[in-house]
């Protein structure tokens, strides 16, 4: 299992276009990714559960496991952490 740590400021001002991207990107792989937040843990193929994740508390983590978890893990990280500016 890989597990990395989402900074706070990264969840702010969330909408939905960016769950939307999220769960694009998590249906791109094999393992399985989640994101907790507190004791909450959502599913990131789930737009609802990523949409009620900007409203939660706690250190948000992805954890990722499966055959491909590192690269799932860091793509994921790299999509909340680095947004491309939209044009």
């Amino acid at each position: 299992m890989v597990r990395l740590s989402i900074r706070e400021e990264a969840l702010k001002g969330w909408q939905m276009r960016d769950a939307q991207e999220i769960v694009s990107l998590a249906e791109k792989f094999r393992s399985r990714l989640m994101i907790a937040r507190g004791a909450s843990l959502v599913n990131a193929r789930s737009l609802l559960g990523l949409v009620s994740l900007a409203k939660m508390e706690g250190e948000p983590v992805i954890e990722a496991e499966g055959e491909d978890e590192e690269e799932a893990a860091w793509a994921l990280w790299r999509l909340i952490e680095e947004p491309q500016e939209s044009a």
